[in-house]
Parts: C-alpha cells; structure tokens; sequence
C-alpha cells in the first residue's frame, strides 16, 4: 500500500520498528532505508557479551558485521533491496552513527570487507605525475587515465557508496555501538 509519501516497507522476519517508522520507505524511484542496528528480531543483540556480574562487554566489529549484513541480505537492508528488486550495489549514499570514534578503525576494517573495489566510484586528481606514474602506483586497481597539461587524473572504478560518519552521544540502547541507515537506487 503507497501513500503520500512512497512505499513503506516493514519485514515481519526482522526486528520490528520501536516507533512509528517502517523498515524503509520506496519514493521517486529512491529506497530509503531506515537506521539498522545489531537488533535482532527477539530484541537481544550481537556484539552483547554478558559476564557473570550482570555487565555486559560491546564488540564494535561484531557489531558492524551484523550491521552490514543486516543491510547486505536483509536479515534487513538487502531483503528490503531485494524486495524492491535492488541489492546493496545500489547503495548510494550510508550514513553512519558511532557511539565512540575510538571504534572507527574496527569499523572500517568490516566495512571495508562489504565495500570492497567492487561496488562503488571515487576521482582522485593527482597532480605533476603523469599517467605512466599513476599505472605504476595503482597497479592493483582498474584504472582509466586523462592527462589535461600536468594533471592526471585517476578513476578507481568501484569502491563503494558515499558516506558519512558522525560521532553520537548514544543510540536507542546502550548496547548498541553502530547504527547505519541506508539510500539506494530503486531496481528498474
């Protein structure tokens, strides 16, 4: 059922919203993927270790893998990509919310196992070398060159989606670590 404002989209396999929301919205052609945490459809969490004296230790890599995958297959964001007929390579845009930025390099290195030289665009203009310089410095990568006077200018095809990453004083628990909503490019 559309409204207004798209297509809402809520999974009855997945944890359900605690609000008022729906898993992710489908409007002008865009999939608009609401925050995914680690919350599992029992509202227990990964990443959660508890210790005998009723504390609990936070695993941000844990935490970030459930995270993605959530998105990747959906368990959340990719069942509702592959609901619309999209996946996560037609993730354009995350945006990421860390509780502690001591974490951010945990989280790039899951990350960038998800996004990895497959999924994405990024131009790096690299200046006073020229093309044969660049070939030897970014051998590992599928590059396309453009010499305009003394500035190459070097295209890495495929790296993944924009993002942005912002620190927060806390999520809706205090066990979650991560939180990433997602927009994609809906499947024609």
């Amino acid at each position: 059922m559309s409204s207004a404002n798209g297509q809402p989209l809520i999974l009855k396999q997945e944890a359900q919203p605690l609000a008022h929301y729906p898993h992710a919205r489908v409007a002008g052609g865009l999939i608009f993927v609401s925050g995914i945490s680690s919350r599992r459809l029992d509202n227990t969490y990964e990443g959660v270790t508890y210790v005998p004296d009723g504390t609990f230790r936070l695993d941000i890599r844990a935490q970030t893998k459930a995270v993605l995958e959530n998105i990747k297959l959906w368990h959340s964001i990719d069942e509702i990509l592959q609901s619309t007929g999209a996946s996560l390579k037609n993730v354009v845009d995350l945006t990421v919310f860390l509780v502690d930025m001591e974490d951010y390099a945990a989280f790039n290195e899951v990350y960038n196992t998800f996004f990895s030289a497959e999924t994405g665009k990024q131009t790096h203009i690299i200046y006073g070398q020229d093309a044969a310089q660049c070939m030897r410095f970014h051998q590992n990568y599928s590059c396309n060159y453009q010499i305009l006077t003394y500035v190459a200018i070097w295209f890495v095809i495929d790296l993944g989606p924009s993002r942005t990453t912002v620190a927060v004083k806390e999520l809706p628990s205090p066990k979650l670590l991560i939180e990433i909503k997602a927009t994609a490019l809906a499947s024609v």
